[in-house]
């Protein structure tokens, strides 16, 4: 028996809202700024795959200029791989 976990990851901003992020170019804080909505696409990972965890902070509509609600992800407490 294997256990899988099912994730439906986040559509990515056009270019034009995405860059409005003030860190958008900084790839040291290991983070992006993505629409909060999820995809219509998912994928199926082994429990050996999951290299890091995510953080995430919720953005309202108007942030940095976005007119949309964003979520802010986060990677940079992967296990250096």
């Amino acid at each position: 028996m294997q256990t899988f976990i099912v994730v439906s990851p986040h559509q990515p901003l056009p270019f034009s809202e995405e860059s409005k992020a003030p860190f958008h170019n900084h790839s040291g804080y290991m983070s992006r700024i993505v629409d909060v909505q999820p995809s219509e696409k998912t994928i199926l990972l082994r429990l050996d795959h999951i290299i890091t965890h995510l953080t995430t902070y919720q953005c309202p509509k108007g942030t940095y200029h976005i007119d949309r609600d964003t979520l802010i992800v986060c990677w940079a407490l992967n296990r250096g791989c």
